[in-house]
């Protein structure tokens, strides 16, 4: 996979995961409260770069260990 691919999906990614992750235990915690949007968009301007470190670090660890698990699962059935 080329490289600016790979960091430009693990942008979306990242992006979008924080984003729905956030805004649901933001939501969670606070309820729909007045000045709910800006609590949510500090929350997730925070949590985006630390996603996409995490994803682009554990982004092919993971695809390695789902297609262990696939294979064993699929050898069983």
């Amino acid at each position: 996979m080329d490289w600016k691919f790979r960091w430009f999906h693990t942008a979306v990614m990242s992006c979008l995961l924080s984003f729905l992750m956030t805004l649901w235990v933001t939501l969670i915690n606070l309820g729909w409260i007045s000045g709910f949007l800006g609590r949510w968009l500090q929350a997730w301007l925070l949590a985006w770069p630390a996603a996409f470190v995490c994803t682009l670090l554990l982004g092919k660890p993971a695809l390695w260990i789902s297609q262990i698990v696939w294979n064993v699962w699929r050898t069983k059935s």
